[in-house]
């Protein structure tokens, strides 16, 4: 369910700029999200993006920072830049530019690295409906108890480290 759903739109010179917000999203009865900001700025053949999940008080939050860029041929390619997460209180870093490519019923992930620390995530390969396609999911140093916030509506807690 949304909560206070505010678009606002406006134009500048040869862009359109729009600014989604909401005071709160319930997933489930205890997973809820928080003072969600979507700001969007499109011009030409280029939409550039900031996703904020900004509750002061939160647990987890995000400042994802990026750029869609459309193609003639249908093709689109997101660059994910530098950003900021906070997982369990802890802050990790989207450092390098991480590229996602749609084209033809395939998504190429590459370049995804999120990391805290010696804690690294990274993400690269291809999503599609071919079982010859593999996106490769690597952990290193990774503290389980980092998902606990997404687990513990089912009443699991993690501990650990996953290699």
């Amino acid at each position: 369910m949304f909560h206070d759903f505010i678009i606002d739109e406006s134009t500048v010179r040869d862009s359109l700029v729009l600014n989604l917000s909401l005071n709160k999203v319930d997933i489930t009865d205890s997973l809820f999200i928080k003072n969600i900001t979507l700001l969007n700025v499109v011009k030409n053949d280029s939409l550039s993006f900031n996703v904020k999940l900004s509750d002061q008080n939160a647990v987890n939050s995000l400042d994802l920072y990026g750029l869609v860029n459309f193609g003639r041929d249908t093709t689109a390619k997101m660059e994910l830049l530098p950003s900021e997460i906070v997982l369990e209180r802890q802050d990790w870093k989207l450092q390098r530019k991480a590229r996602v490519i749609l084209l033809k019923g395939k998504t190429q992930v590459s370049g995804f690295e999120l990391s805290n620390g010696q804690q690294n995530v990274k993400i690269n390969g291809f999503i599609s409906d071919n079982v010859a396609d593999e996106l490769k999911v690597t952990f290193e140093k990774f503290s389980m108890a980092t998902l606990n916030q997404l687990t513990k509506a089912g009443g699991v807690r993690l501990k650990g480290t996953l290699n």
